[in-house]
């Protein structure tokens, strides 16, 4: 994250003893960015074949269960 912020017055001041006037003219700038780095996990091929294999192995013991 990338924050500036910068600020700057002014002031001024005029007239003789008795009779003044002033001026103050404060300016103020802020700027941030945000920045979000997402990263998605993509599996690998074997972790796929290791899913499938399992769901193989469940689904054979399910089935020998029902049989017996």
């Amino acid at each position: 994250m990338h924050a500036s912020v910068t600020g700057t017055a002014a002031s001024l001041v005029t007239g003789s003893s008795g009779n003044t006037r002033s001026l103050v003219l404060p300016a103020f700038d802020a700027y941030a960015k945000v920045t979000y780095n997402y990263v998605s996990a993509v599996p690998e091929p074997e972790t796929y074949a290791m899913l499938l294999a399992g769901l193989g192995l469940v689904g054979m013991m399910a089935r020998r269960r029902k049989s017996a």
